[in-house]
């Protein structure tokens, strides 16, 4: 790659193959959302949809909205939802919460904490796998991101512990 020192910043490319041992790919890994494989969850009528998307709690004014994950941006939009959404339903991998969060659950009256859940209904309900279930109107995966990178021949590329090798 050459810089042209042209006012307007122009760049100019030309193709370059240079031979070396270690590639370093510094492009984000916050594109490609992960999401769980959850029974019925093709057939649920209702709204899904990723953090990746979400914006702001408005759209789910009275609602009864599942986030699933309880890592930064589960937290970080369930206390958005909790000041709009008439319930606010927490699934998580495992019951073991933050003393912070767990003040946050004691100070709202319409915020639960749930353990995984087990399957979808078509019906709108959300069964967890300790038997209880609610009706729900979203379920907002907040579920993390895959590694991407559709650039690259990634056939000899593994993934260990978020690093590539």
């Amino acid at each position: 790659m050459s810089v042209i020192g042209a006012p307007s910043g122009l760049v100019a490319s030309r193709e370059l193959r240079k031979e070396g041992h270690k590639v370093v790919v510094a492009t984000g890994n916050y594109s490609q959302p992960r999401l769980p494989s959850i029974k019925g969850m093709d057939s649920w009528k209702r709204k899904q949809m990723h953090s990746h998307t979400y914006r702001t709690a408005e759209p789910f004014r009275n609602e009864t909205v599942v986030v699933l994950g309880n890592s930064l941006s589960g937290q970080g939009i369930l206390m958005e939802l909790v000041e709009v959404a008439k319930e606010v339903h927490i699934s998580s991998r495992s019951l073991n919460i933050s003393d912070g969060l767990s003040k946050v659950i004691s100070k709202h009256m319409n915020l639960h904490l749930h353990p995984q859940i087990d399957s979808l209904q078509e019906d709108g309900r959300v069964l967890f796998v300790d038997g209880s279930c609610i009706i729900a109107d979203t379920i907002l995966y907040c579920t993390g991101y895959s590694y991407a990178f559709p650039f690259l021949d990634t056939k000899e590329i593994f993934f260990h512990y978020h690093q590539l090798s």
